[in-house]
């Protein structure tokens, strides 16, 4: 029989070889390896084993880094050559004379494949992955993912091979990951013998002597047992490197916790003894990172254990908690395990361990059990700990456990179903119970529910025997106990106290006498009052003397302070004035008063009330949350805070409503508190006229289709039916802090207010009674309600103001002035920015994207005199210190810088001390800084007291001086003489990660606010302004930072390179295409190997938001490209033959887009336009290219606006803003469809229209959308008759004949992906009909048409003629002639006031219909002949019972 002896553990550590690729970089230690310039070059990465693998050797790596703008990944396999003795390839694919090759799932032998189809993919591998290689002892070659062999790959492989691998395309970086040998737990818990482990290795030399401490040997080391049973536990002092332990070893922490996130392990000093408890407390926590602590067991000893950097990679005797799992031997065993994940452990929390006698082990949390982890966890073991992630500190918990952690536990494992409103105070509309608060002193014992409490030893001193209630007592509200045992030993005395205190049971627990519970106390004992624990009144309850089983004793506070306690319902009076507001009851057992029972409010005494003093009551108030909700929902304080108790475990079955209906005028207010990102989707927000007693609740909110109207998102939606989804508030998008109100009016509409500023109409048509409703979905997980004097009132202006809620208490009281806003064109930041800072939103919005500094952003322009730049605190980091500065500079961003540069590049700075000396005055901290130098110290208050939503600015005044306004409020002159040309200048630094632009670059004069127009041309003339300012005329495009994988951008973003493969290679423009403006792109360079070339197009959607596909003719969101000579809308080829096939441009050539006045968008090849592409696309479009097949590199060419480019009637237009009308020749063409030219019949359609007294709000503001398509203007567009829209695209012709005025539609750039994928449709009508459509904003269905008084001739006719009229449909067309025709449209006999003639006039509505939505059918005026030579007769006719699907675009009228 083998003899019991240590095991050891025999490996050798692996090592990268010496000698590797050109652009590979190999640490000191030879276990990590990166590839140099990773974003240009692609391979030379090869790397090889230091030593030839042995039989069974598996030489594993882990994935650390990657970048995406490559095809490819990593490649691993062996080769036989020595890396040595020959010239190091460019890639592992290269190898030959004996070398095998795992490439993606290809095995290559020499460089050719062998096989095609293995089981795994390598260029699919993510961060973190492991990868190995191992050739077996019967000459086999395996591959590992992940520690799972994926099979045997190639045979018959020879000996003495060295592994290879090789950094290719997106692998940048890899690890060695330690082998060693892969055995079970249960076997390194046994015995083996020492020839049984030697005999799988056969080097004496590579054996390093690292000891897993295995059987307990006759005599382990000084290991006394009755010493050990003994000595407490306290941490080893050989541990991870990052650790650091206190005097007594009892304490660990994590050195640099900021910037290292592992090494943190540590082990108990002694082995564990069999049900031994050994436990840590939470102590300090580091949010930066993710994951947390991880406990376990395991056999190796501190003193001979070799650290890995975590636990988890610990492959022998160790069993591990980690997360919500158990892993055993670095795999994981269990997957959910427990009721609380480690990643969710917070400060004060106690996790634990315990090894039973049977060898199981067990994980404790929080005092609570959570069940077997592992079984025949047999030998010794060590308590160990790893400090990883967010633990930064622990402490060993001291056995046995002391009342205070035992408090501790109850009130965080403690739930609402446990003990009933434990933890609520203050009022609402619930029956809350005042009971007995769980933590009492520690010789008492609090059960039933709460409602029973008994004293545990009667005869030990009774001063440790306080019981509190579980909340502090509302005025008028009786505190009611019932004595249940009494003990009449002879000697005892009675020393029960009862009363009320000032602390809470919180505060208090350590409670060894009423001394404890602090000065301000009353109460009774035996038959006296005591004030503060001195005797006030003796003989104030002579009853209280003798008490007896079943006596009732109570205690009441009325509304104005006064004290009175009772006793079986009567009265004993007033015991004290001016008590204060919030006390909680209490009870001090002893040994003749040992068990009490507290009454609930059924079973209280009818209690004989002093005069004065009112029955108790509830008060209630609208502003708290319903005791009816979704089965996922907590709600504390009083039902004003609601919160989903495990949000990383569920996401939905969390819909709350407000305790009562809305009122008129008064907002309801709630307050994001709390998110969690790990899902998608976020807080839902509407109303219900249903009630909650009534309520079924469903999992989400949207699948409520009763009586329910909410916002998800940006869309409307009421009874599953989405009736817009153009909403200025996108609820997806919010933040903590955020705040969102919901007001409803006496006309039936509620309007939504975000932070108290924006204020949008959401719904309309309510009925009189409704509820707010809210489901805390997703990411949002708690929300709490507003009220008191932070709460809105009805009266108040929606201006910001600072809250304790989102920024801390030294955040600065600065009063925000409140300002009208004054229309003009919005700010932007330079496109030159510090190397840490990301653009977005058109340049509006400037976020740090790593670490703390390198974040400086400038204005897009200098400003003028009387000029302020303003921007808005996003988000907040506050792991760094310091904070934004903010001033001017005379540096001119992007331009010739006059400091002399020391090498080949353009000084470009990062930070604002980059500027010193270049002229800078900057407000940084609470001084003013110039060049440098403090020039006024304590300015202002710090920006270091930032928080989310503050505003801050400079502005330059018509003096040239410098002021700094925060939140609005102006703080006083800061420097004076500045130059007149200067950049507003901020650093994002420290705590401030994002802000937004929210300043305007001029005033307007005073005049009537009006929507914005989607023809505004503003941006254009900001441009153009902004050229004539720049020293050197520059593009008014560049390429956006989104893109493509396999795309490098250079030049300012100028050139798009292609790096491999022949697609992934869209890219955008960084703003969108402004009307007459080209975007245009010249062809660097072709790469004939490929075939196809160059796409170009527009997108109505902003890059950052756009799915980017293989290729942007296979993007299928608001796209239109061009492909050869084709053109695709979202996918689809939608038109061929176009007048210039792309595949044909040449090197030199330059290929562009243009959008003109009318939304067409016209292909321009050198400078000329070749007609129009495509028709009617969104006003908001960027431009799209992408470097396809034979395009390999584009730079964009400078663009010209106007006059060189555009179709003539742009052409004309621009000549005559030039005063050269008389000199064009473009003045003797018709002057057809634009606002500038006249057109008659157009002008009669608009006297006919001013005749129906149609509000212009109704109307857009550009006359450029309201187009004539009477024959002469149609044919001078030289439109086609024929088009398409939607996805998936349906046919309509245009209304030939008929004069089209544009309906306002909301212009956000988050809908057009909606307008763009509806189909187009049209609906006949009467003209006095027309105002009651619009005020509906949808179509009206035909039974109200017919039976509810505004029945009209072709209603009559329809049913003459026997079509079956369906009273809830509405009825359209995709063609004007069916639809137009007399049938649908009523003549009118119209006389024109101008002209005195008479016409003959029709009226009717060009819609969008979502698709999916209607029924297609046949026409019903039987006629013989096609209605339409564009559409089959059958399918001419489309119904709908949706009419909230129905979008309504435009009002069209026929005059003849």
């Amino acid at each position: 029989m083998a003899s019991l002896v240590r095991r050891q553990t025999f490996r050798r550590e692996h090592r990268f070889h010496s000698k590797h690729g050109q652009l590979v970089k190999v640490s000191e230690n030879g276990k990590f390896a990166e590839r140099l310039d990773n974003r240009q070059e692609f391979n030379n990465g090869l790397l090889f084993s230091r030593k030839t693998l042995r039989d069974g050797e598996c030489f594993e790596v882990v994935f650390e880094e990657k970048v995406d703008s490559w095809s490819g990944s990593v490649e691993i396999g062996v080769t036989t050559l020595d890396p040595s003795s020959f010239d190091i390839p460019a890639s592992a694919t290269a190898l030959c004379d004996g070398s095998w090759i795992l490439s993606g799932s290809i095995v290559l032998q020499n460089g050719e494949p062998i096989r095609e189809d293995y089981k795994c993919d390598l260029d699919i591998c993510s961060v973190g992955d492991k990868i190995g290689v191992q050739r077996t002892r019967k000459g086999d070659l395996k591959f590992y993912l992940n520690g799972e062999d994926q099979g045997i790959a190639v045979v018959g492989i020879p000996r003495n091979v060295y592994a290879v691998v090789d950094l290719y395309g997106k692998c940048t970086k890899v690890s060695i990951s330690e082998t060693r040998n892969q055995r079970g737990l249960a076997e390194t818990f046994h015995s083996v013998t020492p020839q049984d482990e030697l005999s799988d290795f056969s080097d004496s030399d590579s054996i390093s002597d690292s000891t897993d401490s295995g059987v307990p040997t006759e005599n382990r080391a000084g290991s006394d047992p009755a010493l050990a049973s003994v000595e407490s536990l306290r941490f080893h002092p050989r541990h991870g490197t990052a650790i650091d332990l206190s005097e007594d070893g009892k304490v660990a922490m994590r050195r640099n916790a900021l910037s290292e996130f592992d090494n943190g392990i540590v082990l108990t000093q002694r082995p564990l003894e069999v049900d031994e408890f050994f436990g840590v407390k939470m102590g300090k926590l580091c949010m930066k990172w993710s994951g947390s602590l991880e406990i376990g067991v395991t056999s190796h000893a501190p003193q001979d254990i070799t650290f890995p950097s975590t636990m988890t990679n610990m492959p022998t005797g160790t069993v591990l908690m980690s997360g919500s799992g158990i892993m055993t031997n670095g795999k994981g065993t269990v997957r959910e395990y427990g009721e609380l994940s480690l990643f969710e452990l917070r400060e004060k929390d106690r996790i634990g361990l315990m090894r039973k006698a049977n060898g199981d082990l067990h994980f404790y949390i929080n005092g609570r059990d959570q069940g077997v982890a592992a079984s025949n966890t047999e030998g010794t073991l060590y308590g160990v700990v790893d400090l990883y992630g967010m633990a930064e500190q622990v402490s060993i918990v001291e056995s046995p456990v002391d009342r205070e952690q035992i408090n501790h536990d109850i009130l965080q494992s403690m739930t609402v179903y446990e003990i009933p409103r434990a933890f609520t105070d203050d009022v609402g509309q619930f029956d809350e119970l005042l009971v007995f608060h769980p933590i009492c002193g520690n010789n008492a014992e609090v059960t039933s529910n709460c409602l029973q409490a008994r004293m545990l030893r009667p005869a030990e001193d009774p001063s440790n025997s306080i019981i509190m209630s579980n909340r502090h007592l509302r005025a008028e509200e009786l505190f009611e106990i019932k004595v249940e045992t009494i003990c009449r030993e002879v000697g005892r005395l009675n020393k029960f106290k009862f009363g009320v205190t000032v602390k809470a049971p919180a505060v208090s627990d350590d409670q060894p006498s009423t001394a404890h519970l602090g000065p301000s106390v009353w109460y009774v004992e035996a038959n006296s009052l005591y004030i503060h624990s001195t005797l006030h009144q003796r003989d104030y309850a002579p009853r209280l003397g003798e008490l007896k089983r079943d006596d009732r004793l109570g205690v009441l506070r009325t509304g104005d302070g006064n004290l009175y306690f009772f006793h079986n319902g009567r009265s004993l009076g007033l015991a004290a004035r001016e008590i204060p507001a919030r006390v909680h009851a209490f009870v001090q057992l002893d040994g003749y008063v040992t068990e009490v029972h507290a009454l609930k409010t059924d079973e209280k005494s009818m209690v004989e009330l002093p005069d004065g003093v009112l029955p108790v009551s509830v008060p209630s108030s609208g502003r708290c949350f319903h005791r009816c909700h979704g089965r996922n929902i907590t709600l504390v304080d009083g039902g004003r805070r609601a919160f989903r108790p495990d949000p990383s475990e569920e996401f939905n079955n969390a819909i709350v409503l407000s305790s009562q209906p809305l009122k008129n005028g008064e907002p309801f207010e709630i307050l994001l508190e709390d998110m969690i990102y790990r899902w998608s989707g976020s807080l839902v927000i509407g109303v219900t006229s249903q009630k909650p007693e009534s309520i079924e609740f469903s999992s989400t909110l949207t699948d409520m289709t009763t009586k329910t109207w909410y916002l998800s998102g940006i869309s409307i939606i009421n009874e599953g039916f989405v009736f817009s989804s153009n909403f200025a508030i996108d609820l997806d998008q919010l933040a903590v802090g955020t705040r969102l109100a919901l007001v409803r009016h006496e006309e039936g509409s509620v309007d939504i207010i975000l932070d108290r500023e924006e204020k949008y109409q959401a719904f309309t048509n309510l009925p009189e009674e409704v509820y707010a409703i809210f489901d805390l979905y997703g990411q949002c997980c708690q929300v709490s309600v507003n009220q008191g004097e932070g709460a809105i009132s009805p009266d108040s202006p929606l201006v910001w103001e600072q809250s304790d809620s989102n920024v801390s208490n030294s955040s600065p009281a600065v009063p925000k002035q409140q300002r009208n806003t004054v229309p003009g064109i919005p700010h932007k930041f330079h496109y030159c920015c510090g190397s840490n800072v990301s653009l977005s939103d058109d340049c509006t919005v400037a976020t740090r994207t790593d670490g703390y500094d390198n974040g400086i952003i400038f204005s897009s322009k200098p400003l003028r005199p009387g000029e302020t730049f303003e921007v808005k605190v996003n988000k907040m980091s506050k792991i760094w210190s310091g904070s934004l500065c903010i001033g001017f500079t005379k540096y001119h961003p992007g331009g010739v810088s006059p400091r002399p540069s020391t090498g080949p590049l353009p000084f470009q700075p990062n930070r604002v001390e980059d500027l010193i000396g270049q002229g800078l005055w900057v407000m940084q901290g609470s001084d003013i800084k110039k060049n440098g130098r403090t020039v006024k110290s304590s300015y202002a208050t710090t920006l270091e007291r930032l928080g989310i939503g503050f505003t801050i600015g400079v502005k330059l005044t018509n003096e040239c001086a410098m002021h700094v306004l925060l939140n609005g409020h102006d703080m006083g002159l800061a420097v004076a003489d500045l130059p007149k040309s200067v950049y507003a200048v901020l650093d994002l630094y420290g705590q401030v990660d994002s802000v937004t632009v929210v300043s305007s670059a001029m005033n307007l004069p005073e005049e009537p606010l009006r929507a914005p127009s989607i023809s505004s041309n503003s941006s254009e003339e900001l441009d153009k302004e902004t050229d004539l300012e720049l020293p050197e005329k520059q593009s008014l495009f560049r390429f956006h930072g989104t893109h493509g994988k396999n795309v490098v951008l250079s030049n300012e973003n100028l050139t798009a390179r292609r790096t491999a493969s022949y697609d992934h290679a869209t890219i955008f423009s960084h703003k969108p295409l402004h009307q007459s403006q080209l975007f245009e792109v010249r062809i660097d360079v072709l790469n004939c190997h490929w075939t196809s070339s160059i796409k170009i197009g527009v997108v109505g959607l902003p890059p950052e938001r756009a799915r980017l596909a293989p290729n942007a003719s296979a993007m299928r969101r608001s796209a239109w490209i061009i492909q050869e000579d084709m053109m695709f809308h979202n996918g689809k080829k939608i038109k061929g033959k176009l007048k210039v096939n792309l595949d044909n441009i040449k090197e030199g050539r330059s290929v562009g887009v243009l959008i003109d006045g009318d939304h067409n968008v016209h292909l321009y090849i050198d400078r000329q336009d070749m007609g129009v592409v495509v028709h009617d696309v969104p006003s908001h479009c960027y431009g799209v290219v992408d470097l396809y097949g034979q395009c390999q590199q584009v730079s964009i060419v400078s663009e010209e606006v106007l006059g060189a480019v555009g179709p003539p009637e742009e052409k004309e237009k621009a000549a005559l803003e030039s005063g050269l009308k008389e000199h064009s020749p473009m003045s003797a063409l018709p002057s057809l469809g634009l606002p500038s030219w006249r057109c008659d019949y157009q002008e009669l359609c608009a006297r006919f229209k001013d005749t129906l007294s149609l509000p212009d709000g109704f109307f857009e503001v550009s006359t450029k959308l309201s187009k004539c398509y009477c024959h002469s203007c149609h044919k001078h567009r030289g439109e086609e008759a024929y088009s398409t829209k939607g996805d998936p695209p349906r046919g309509y012709t245009r209304p030939i004949g008929w004069c089209k005025f544009a309906l306002r539609l909301n212009t956000r750039e988050d809908v057009i992906h909606v307008l763009e994928t509806w189909n187009v449709a049209y609906h006949g009508t009467s003209p006095g009909l027309t105002r009651k459509i619009l005020d509906r904003k949808t179509l009206i269905p035909g039974g109200e048409l017919l039976y509810g008084g505004l029945a009209f001739s072709s209603s009559l006719q329809l049913q003459d003629k026997g079509h079956p009229l369906e009273t809830t449909q509405v009825l359209m067309s995709p063609t004007i002639k069916y639809a137009g025709s007399d049938l649908f449209c009523e003549k009118h006999r119209y006389t024109d006031a101008k002209t005195n003639k008479t016409h003959s006039v029709r009226v009717a509505f060009q819609v969008l219909v979502k698709p999916g939505c209607y029924t297609v059918s046949g026409e019903n005026n039987g006629a013989n002949q096609p209605v339409d030579p564009y559409f089959e007769n059958r399918e001419i006719e489309w119904n709908t019972k949706e009419c909230h699907s129905v979008v309504l675009s435009a009002l069209l009228i026929k005059a003849g």
